[in-house]
């Protein structure tokens, strides 16, 4: 077993990331073809987003407008170190293996649940999978039982770089055997 000490703060970094998307992130392609859609969509049509979008997009505006490009720039200083680390324990490992929530799934919002409650849901389980969206290392998760309850548990295997080949055959392996 090997303990990744950055893996605590990875969520953090991740919303970082996630709250300064207009800041540009030097590791995605900018398709500015789609940009420029999604650009038109928000004029045109902004009413029509999820929850999840419009509280991420105020908290990103209330960042920027009280802090500037300050934890922008930690975040992407924070990413480069969580990489590092992972890269690190995949060169002493083929493949690391984790679970991939802290807790068994929990219960989904209703229709009348209140967009406090469906914004807490959609980022309340993510503390494992969310450094991955930083890292860019290839991770997935698979079934691997179920709780008392008959709610889902998933495992997660990640894998170094470029390197999806393993994680798919791992995954494979895992599912035929268990």
């Amino acid at each position: 077993a090997r303990v990744i000490d950055m893996h605590v703060v990875g969520t953090a970094v991740h919303l970082t990331h996630l709250l300064s998307f207009n800041e540009g992130q030097t590791k995605v392609l900018r398709v500015t073809s789609l940009i420029d859609k999604m650009d038109q969509a928000m004029r045109e049509k902004a009413n029509s987003l999820a929850v999840t979008a419009k509280a991420c997009m105020l908290a990103e505006k209330f960042v920027k407008e009280n802090y500037g490009s300050h934890y922008h720039a930690k975040g992407q200083n924070l990413g480069r170190k969580l990489t590092l680390e992972y890269d690190h324990a995949l060169d002493e490992f083929d493949i690391l293996l984790m679970p991939t929530t802290l807790t068994s799934a929990p219960k989904q919002p209703g229709p009348d649940a209140s967009k406090t409650d469906i914004v807490r849901a959609a980022f309340g389980s993510i503390q494992n999978t969310a450094p991955f969206n930083v890292t860019g290392h290839p991770a997935i998760s698979i079934p691997c039982g179920k709780t008392q309850d008959n709610l889902p548990i998933g495992v997660m295997f990640i894998a170094k770089k470029n390197d999806e080949k393993t994680i798919y055959r791992t995954s494979y392996a895992f599912r035929t055997k268990f």
